[in-house]
């Protein structure tokens, strides 16, 4: 017999609450970073954020949120993203860049209002926005 004071916890059972505590601690796999391209659209002539068909796939970037997003400007000719207040407060949270503009192409982005900024991000403004047009008349953050 045993003389323990103490029931034995099968092994698995322990795992089981160890992999509960982590989930709801945040030691859960970290999600997977979602990437929005605005590429503009011909019929999209004033850069309008909310026109799903100047994105790719028709999903437009979210924003007045904080998350692991990142947002890629490729519009090449066509018109100038207008991040505007209603947009409102905006970070795009990541370990890579949270913000490209003009990658393999032109691109332009012009900040009208609210704030738009990204978190732990590896680049800098000035790399950014190589090569390519860019207008930051308000609140625009890499950090």
């Amino acid at each position: 017999m045993n003389s323990s004071p103490y029931r034995k916890t099968p092994p698995l059972i322990g795992i089981f609450w160890i992999g509960i505590v982590l989930f709801f601690c945040g030691a859960g796999v970290a999600s997977a970073q979602t990437v929005y391209y605005y590429t503009g659209n011909a019929s999209n002539t004033a850069g309008d954020w909310t026109q799903s068909n100047s994105w790719t796939s028709g999903t437009i970037a979210v924003t007045n949120t904080s998350g692991n997003y990142q947002l890629r400007v490729v519009n090449g000719s066509n018109a100038t993203l207008i991040y505007s207040a209603a947009q409102g407060n905006t970070t795009y949270v990541t370990t890579s860049r949270g913000l490209l503009i003009g990658s393999g192409t032109t691109g332009s982005l012009s900040i009208t209002g609210g704030t738009f900024s990204t978190s732990g991000s590896t680049s800098s403004l000035s790399d950014l926005a190589t090569p390519s047009s860019r207008s930051w008349p308000n609140s625009c953050y890499a950090v």
